[in-house]
């Protein structure tokens, strides 16, 4: 069925049942990315024998194929994620002999863990499933990380709510907690019931995290990103001459002390290149200060599209009592800094703080480029070349030398 109420009829399967007077057929289904669907079910013949098949249909045509090789325990395999490379994780059986199976479109079985039930699944091809819990007849146990082979790579204490901007609350609880913030697929069905709200509705993540890892040699992008946000905090905390002579004295109704505070709020960066967020939800104002974002011109294209040859774009200006919020391409806006001007040997680190500073001032003002580059002396005023503030900003304000995270790794 389409939004105007139109529907086509799909055939998919003739079989003769027993003699029941009523047929209990249970098609679990799951999106099948934005092309269709895919769902699974069982079904018995007149002569008592079970078969389970798999459709999946694209547009209005479907494939049917049988699904005999996956293992069943006994009970029809439920699809419920769809992985990051487009293949499915699913539960099947009965009771406390319950299994997670990775699948297929094609039926194909991939690995088998007994005793899980898949629940997010992360952007490596692997996914975080919990515990057969005997006690509630769920998935409700222990949270254990898998890899796209089905190993186990680590555990978690527990498996908190997200909200769609990742913050993590226990149930039963209002009381925000502090948790490890998965590094989600993006696909359109990456957590158990499609979302974050967990509807049913199929969707690609709004707010997609930074990729983490934490103490690893080479840091990632959000440790890299962190590291020259603490190293900003620290040059404006003391006495900054060239902050008050080159940013502040510049811009009216600024000053260091009010802008150290807006950096300090907790703050809100993502990878744009797997968030899907409307742009005027993500990069406008939207409290009722700035009339819910009424007069914003951006429109409702995802983020990840909106990007265009952008390295980072922030929220402009931020909500009212909100941090800083920023979407960067990792591989170009942290990882190698600028994709419009290479970095200067071994100045990777100042970059990092020069872009971070550069944002900041628009969530911190409310004014775009051309605003920032008419008040800063010697840099052009120019259209869709923002680099120019960011490298004025590393020239006079960011104290030289490498200091921060240098590289990071995708």
């Amino acid at each position: 069925m389409n939004s105007s109420g139109g529907h086509d009829e799909i055939h998919i399967f003739d079989w003769t049942g027993p003699l029941y007077d009523v047929l209990d057929v249970n098609t679990p289904m799951i999106t099948n990315a934005d092309t269709g669907v895919l769902f699974t079910f069982a079904h018995e013949d007149i002569g008592g024998t079970v078969g389970y098949s798999m459709a999946v249909t694209t547009g209005t045509s479907v494939s049917v194929m049988s699904a005999s090789q996956l293992p069943t325990n006994g009970g029809n395999v439920e699809p419920v994620l769809q992985a990051q490379d487009g293949s499915f994780i699913g539960t099947t059986g009965d009771g406390e002999d319950n299994s997670m199976v990775a699948f297929e479109a094609t039926g194909n079985g991939r690995w088998t863990v007994p005793g899980y039930g898949p629940k997010i699944a992360t952007a490596d091809g692997g996914v975080i499933a919990q515990a057969y819990d005997p006690e509630t007849e769920d998935f409700a146990g222990p949270a254990v990380t898998f890899d796209q082979n089905g190993n186990a790579t680590g555990q978690m204490a527990s498996l908190p709510t997200y909200s769609w901007v990742w913050n993590a609350y226990q149930v039963g609880s209002v009381d925000q907690v502090v948790a490890m913030v998965p590094y989600i697929a993006t696909s359109f069905w990456a957590f158990a019931m499609a979302n974050d709200s967990e509807n049913g509705t199929a969707a690609r993540p709004k707010y997609a995290p930074l990729k983490s890892c934490p103490g690893a040699a080479t840091p990632c992008p959000q440790e890299a990103i962190m590291s020259a946000l603490s190293q900003l905090k620290a040059l404006l905390q003391s006495p900054c001459q060239a902050c008050q002579d080159s940013v502040f004295s510049k811009l009216s109704g600024t000053d260091q002390a009010s802008f150290l505070k807006y950096l300090s709020l907790p703050p809100r960066f993502w990878d744009a290149t797997r968030s899907y967020a409307p742009a005027d939800e993500a990069l406008c104002a939207t409290d009722w200060q700035h009339f819910f974002g009424f007069f914003c011109a951006w429109g409702g294209v995802p983020v990840h599209d909106f990007m265009g040859d952008a390295d980072a774009k922030s929220q402009t200006p931020s909500n009212t009592g909100k941090g800083v919020q920023i979407f960067f391409k990792p591989a170009t806006a942290i990882c190698n800094v600028l994709s419009l001007q290479a970095p200067g040997v071994g100045d990777q680190g100042v970059l990092n703080q020069a872009l971070l500073l550069h944002e900041a001032l628009h969530g911190y003002t409310g004014k775009d480029d051309n605003y920032l580059e008419s008040s800063f002396p010697g840099v052009p005023v120019t259209i869709g070349e923002s680099a120019n503030v960011t490298n004025y900003l590393k020239n006079n304000v960011i104290p030289g030398g490498a200091q921060g995270a240098t590289t990071c790794r995708n």
